[in-house]
């Protein structure tokens, strides 16, 4: 939670400036939307404004947004049922609310509704800037991890395919091996007959195909199991 900071940090604390992560600026004061776009865009960032938790939500049903910075005071609702909705709605992305000094304690409900922060007016620029930083760093990392929890999702549903391929692929070569051996037993025993001949003939084919198969299907087990490792 942020409160008055003993120094405000320097500028020269901002090491990547320039970045393309999409800012929402909620806010039904024009001068505060305004300024709140010429600090943020100073550091990179694509910034829109809106002055209504009703025009907020519209504009993220069109627009993907990381971050959502919003007054806790609007004419149309409530900065705790404005955070409710955006977290529905837009899991992923983050929310700054900005108030008052005097409306502290409600600021704290809505972090507790999912607001990432909050920052009291009014604040100085490299306050509202770092606030931000960090907020977006934040949600970086969290995209991170949930890339690679993906990755391990598949990695791991791989190995279990591959697993279960190899099994199937044992199983398969005793019957395999038995098919083979009976129809070459039987060829032995129909002598010249050519349609019993032709019969064995695409057994044994069938069998070759089914064994090809099985050394797939072993050869996709060990990979899975290489990649997992």
């Amino acid at each position: 939670m942020s409160s008055a900071p003993a120094a405000n940090p320097s500028p020269s604390s901002f090491v990547e400036p320039a970045t393309h992560n999409r800012i929402l600026v909620v806010d039904d004061e024009t001068i505060s939307r305004e300024l709140c776009r010429d600090f943020l865009q100073v550091d990179g960032y694509v910034v829109d404004g809106c002055d209504s938790a009703g025009k907020a939500l519209a504009t993220l049903s069109l627009k993907k947004f990381d971050l959502v910075l919003a007054d806790l005071s609007l004419p149309d609702s409530t900065g705790v049922n404005l955070v409710k909705e955006i977290k529905y709605h837009y899991p992923s992305t983050d929310v700054i609310i900005m108030t008052a000094f005097g409306s502290v304690s409600t600021a704290v409900e809505t972090m507790r509704a999912g607001a990432y922060d909050y920052i009291t007016k009014p604040f100085p620029r490299d306050l509202l800037r770092v606030t931000v930083k960090r907020c977006l760093e934040h949600h970086s990392l969290r995209q991170e991890i949930s890339k690679m929890q993906a990755e391990l999702f598949k990695k791991d549903k791989l190995a279990t395919v591959g697993a279960m391929a190899g099994a199937i692929a044992h199983r398969m070569r005793n019957p395999l091996s038995i098919i083979q051996m009976c129809s070459q037993y039987l060829e032995k025993k129909v002598g010249d007959n050519r349609e019993y001949l032709e019969i064995l003939s695409a057994i044994q084919e069938k069998v070759k195909t089914l064994e090809s198969l099985t050394r797939d299907f072993v050869e996709f087990s060990r990979a899975s199991r290489i990649k997992k490792a």
